[in-house]
């Protein structure tokens, strides 16, 4: 049995692979390609990136152990033994040639020789042969849509901020380098985020292809998955996390800031796209050239640019009207935020706790409204201070 282990990169699509991989367990079974997940309700596979570090040694970073609930060593020498207890009778019980496993935390997490090492020996131990699956994006693209995530994660650096300090972590050089030296070129198959390197332009088709030319006519599509925040909403979300973080002291969501996100996740479809200027895409290029040069000289000799040219977006909105719009979305989530969050959980017990968080919030947003913004005109607001 051949493993091909979809190592990331983030933000290049991950999530629709892995609803993918979920939706179609017994359609791509009867293909052979198998896909088991440890967890059934995650869609990162997660745990191959813990059983990694584990069998490294390597602790994982607090805010990994506490949002995934790894308290210590022996949380995750547990997690592996369960792991690898999964993939001993997968290989016992499956005919199939092909074991799908799909996880950019891989990637995210695994930056020690020793930890790549770890998960290329496990891995090693129960399938005949080892594959691993990179996808890469054009950096001004992965920037603006991991702005979005790091929001999401309870980030409360202005996208300026978070260009500056993740400028240098989208050498994607760097990182092909770092993986092809543990595990061998030939076992890294590097594809491009790029509709004209795809099989048939397209993400799915092209990870089927990879898996040996799966026929996809049955299959379901999953719709999109993970979607980007808008730039309003993003905003809102970012002043709200200035004043509470997305995880408590003991690993908990804070359940606040669970129902804004999904909240604003929602409206986001109708504001407008998170986006670089022109001058900071400009100074993400310009910052990578050479490596992306170098990377196409080196694994993509046929092609011109290691990325097709692409017409310039238009430029995003400026900060300011963004803002504005973004304080009047907070004012009119808020103002239904209580009622709405007791009614969708339904019954007294729920109203009485939930309208007392709820109301909580919005005490707290609104007096930070009060130093941001001030009332120019009915139903208009304007910033004054941010």
């Amino acid at each position: 049995m051949r493993a091909v282990v979809h190592i990331g990169a983030p933000k290049t699509g991950s999530s629709s692979i892995q609803a993918f991989l979920g939706r179609n367990g017994a359609a791509l079974a009867a293909q052979g390609v198998r896909h088991a997940r440890l967890h059934p309700r995650r869609g990162s596979q997660l745990e191959y990136a813990v059983a990694a570090q584990t069998r490294a040694g390597e602790t994982l970073r607090r805010e990994h152990a506490l949002r995934y609930g790894y308290r210590d060593m022996a949380a995750q020498e547990r997690e592996t033994e369960a792991l690898l207890g999964q993939l001993r009778e997968e290989r016992r019980s499956s005919a199939a040639p092909v074991f799908a496993i799909s996880s950019e935390h891989l990637l995210a997490w695994l930056t020690t020789p020793g930890a790549i090492d770890a998960l290329d020996v496990m891995l090693g131990e129960v399938f005949d042969e080892v594959r691993y699956v990179l996808y890469l994006r054009r950096q001004e693209e992965q920037l603006a849509s991991a702005y979005s995530e790091r929001i999401k994660r309870g980030t409360t650096r202005t996208l300026d901020a978070f260009l500056e300090a993740h400028l240098h972590k989208l050498d994607h050089e760097r990182v092909v380098r770092r993986w092809v030296d543990r595990v061998g070129r030939e076992r890294l198959d590097l594809r491009l985020l790029d509709t004209d390197f795809l099989v048939d332009g397209d993400l799915l088709a092209d990870f089927c292809a990879v898996c040996g030319g799966v026929d996809m006519t049955r299959l379901e599509r999953p719709p999109r998955k993970n979607e980007s925040l808008s730039a309003e909403a993003a905003e809102v979300l970012r002043l709200f996390n200035t004043h509470t973080p997305e995880l408590r002291a003991d690993g908990r969501r804070d359940p606040r800031g669970r129902w804004l996100r999904t909240r604003l996740s929602e409206v986001s479809a109708a504001g407008s796209r998170i986006a670089l200027t022109s001058a900071q895409r400009a100074r993400v290029r310009a910052a990578h050239a050479e490596s992306n040069e170098r990377l196409r000289r080196d694994f993509f000799p046929e092609r011109a640019a290691l990325f097709a040219p692409a017409a310039a977006p238009p430029e995003p909105r400026d900060i300011s009207a963004i803002r504005e719009d973004a304080l009047r979305l907070a004012s009119q989530l808020l103002a239904q935020a209580a009622p709405s969050r007791a009614r969708d959980a339904g019954g007294a017990r729920a109203e009485s706790r939930n309208t007392g968080a709820m109301a909580r919030l919005i005490r707290r947003a609104r007096r930070s409204a009060g130093r941001l913004v001030t009332r120019a005109r009915p139903g208009r607001l304007r910033l004054s201070r941010i």
